[in-house]
Formats: C-alpha cells, structure tokens, sequence
C-alpha cells in the first residue's frame, strides 16, 4: 500500500511548488535539428531560452495541473509552423513535453502553394484528358454528354478543393514524426499524384486505427493479469479495491477530470472505513492519506472551504498511529496546507 501513500507525496509536491511545462523546439522535416537561442513566453511565467538542445522549461508559480497557457514564440527569421501546440495544458507528470517546430518564415506557405500548383496542374490536365474521352464516346447523345460533363466539372471542383487541404496539411507537416505511411503519401502528393496520396493516407488512418485498438487490447489483458496476480497474492478483496480507488483518484486528478478523483476518493474512504477492524493502523493511515487527497481535489474545484474539516480529521487519526517515517510526512504535508 505504498504507491497512494508516494502518490499522495507527489500531488501535493506539484501543488506547493511551481508548475513546470518543459518542451523542445526543433527545425521542421531537418531530422529533429534543435533550435538554440529561442525566446519563449508563457502566460504568467518567466521568460527563457532554448538551450543548445534545443529545450527550454517554463515556470508557472502557484499554478496546478489544468491550468490552460498561452505560448509565445520568437525567433528572427523564423516562424513556427505547428501553432495549435502554442496552447496548452499544464500537466502533473514530468514525461509530458510541447514540442514545437519552426520553418524559416514563409517557407511552408510558399511550400502549400508549389505544392498545389503541381496538383492543380496534374489534375487540369486530367480533366482535359477526362473531357475529350466524354466528347468522343458520346459524340452523339448531347444530353448525355453534357451531364457527364456537369458531373466530371463537379468532381474537379471536389478534388481541387482536397488539393488545396492537403497542400497545407502536407506543408505544415512535420516528417521528423511521421509513420512511414504518412511520408508514402506525401512522396505521392508532391509530384502530383493526388489520388495515391489519399489511398495511402486511408490506409495510414486505418493503420493507426488498429494500432491503437490493439494497444487498448494489450493494455486491457495486461491490466487483467495485474488484478488476477493482485487478488491471488492479497488475499484481502476489499483492501485491493481501496488501493485501486487511490490510483483512480491520482491518474484522475494528474488529468484535471476533478469529478472522478472525487469519487474515487470517497470510495476509497468508504473501504477504509470498513476495513478498520481488520487492519486498524493501515487503514488508519491510509484514511488519512485519502483525507488529504480529498482537500487537494477540492481546492482544485475552487471549494477550499471545505478542507479545513478533513485536515484536522487525518490530522487527528495520524497523531494517534505509531511513529513512523511516513506518518510524519503526511503529518507534514496536511499542517503545510492547513497553513
């Protein structure tokens, strides 16, 4: 029962301290080229530079996992390409990065509109080849070839209208991070081969489709042998089920989904509740844990009234558990946020 206890260290690491937001800057389709020497600015945190990899670390005082930032970009003769990633989330776990990538500026819109050109070029000329085939098979049945050519004028305005999409999304694309499928159809589009490009961009979605099915598969069965292994090995039913509240409570509140730590917590104060007579120091202790978990999820909630109450209540069940390391740390932790 140790994980929540860590866990629970954590959480309250990130929301006394300041949160960071780590992310690196690279050059687009260079094979992942850092970019040294690029300002950055963030909503209400300091302003760094990229180092020479590239990475720079943002510092958001007094700002929890959720909070929604702002980025500022500025490199001369630079621009950058993926601007959508400029807004982001803070997040509780430090694996999680922005990266951004830059292009010289101008260069991808000049790039989106080579690229069309080669398409639109390839797609008239299709077109002019498509129209003499229609004249000459229905040379005579003048209904019937002009609504062929009704439908195939249609038809050219649909791909162009395509064309002119995918010149930007392949323009604005970064290579670096693309499947192989993906660069397939961007090796296709830029020589004009439109309707390949999109076959293989069908399947390059249907690909990452199964990929991520079968991910969610693995992961599944993986969580399966988990639980099994728990259960054989616990033998205690209802202490497992506690435990994994906890870690339901913890994933959730490092994602901001506030309504489903709360939740998990109360489950998980329920069980301990219940469990007390079994095993009253650990799950003394671990009520208490779930108490002060329960205050960080309500402060985040904007109802800081209510923590008070539950910090003098784990406050209290601590006080009266035998002297140990991690007793003292949450003793710690709960008269830190009473404070």
């Amino acid at each position: 029962m140790r994980k929540p206890f860590l866990l629970a260290v954590c959480l309250v690491w990130h929301c006394l301290s300041a949160q960071t937001l780590p992310g690196l800057i690279t050059r687009q389709n260079s094979g992942n080229t850092p970019i040294p020497g690029v300002r950055v600015k963030g909503t209400l945190a300091n302003s760094t530079e990229s180092d020479a990899t590239g990475w720079f670390t943002l510092k958001f005082a007094g700002k929890a996992p959720g909070y929604e930032v702002f980025l500022t970009v500025e490199k001369a003769g630079f621009e950058v390409v993926n601007r959508e990633d400029l807004r982001a989330t803070l997040n509780a776990d430090p694996r999680r990065y922005v990266k951004l990538y830059l292009c010289p500026t101008g260069e991808w819109q000049s790039n989106a509109m080579q690229y069309y050109q080669i398409n639109e070029k390839r797609i008239n000329q299709k077109y002019d080849e498509k129209v003499a085939q229609i004249r000459s098979e229905l040379a005579g049945n003048y209904k019937l070839m002009a609504d062929s050519l009704k439908r195939l004028a249609e038809q050219v305005v649909f791909v162009r209208q395509q064309a002119q999409e995918l010149s930007e999304q392949f323009a604005r694309a970064n290579l670096d991070d693309a499947s192989v499928l993906y660069r397939q159809a961007y090796e296709f589009f830029i020589v004009g081969e439109i309707d390949s490009a999109i076959a293989v961009l069908q399947d390059h979605e249907l690909d990452a489709n199964m990929e991520a099915a079968q991910k969610e598969k693995r992961d599944a069965e993986l969580m399966i042998l988990i639980g099994q292994q728990k259960i054989r090995n616990a033998g205690r039913v209802g202490g497992l089920l506690a435990e994994a509240y906890e870690l339901q409570a913890s994933i959730a509140f490092g994602d901001q989904d506030l309504t489903t730590a709360l939740a998990a917590t109360d489950s998980a104060l329920l069980l301990h509740s219940l469990l007390l007579e079994q095993d009253s120091t650990l799950h003394q202790q671990q009520r208490a844990y779930n108490l002060i978990q329960k205050t960080l999820i309500l402060r985040s909630m904007g109802r800081q009234s209510e923590g008070p109450p539950l910090l003098d209540e784990a406050l209290r069940l601590l006080r009266a558990l035998p002297e140990t390391r991690e007793r003292q740390i949450l003793i710690q932790i709960a008269e830190t946020l009473k404070n």
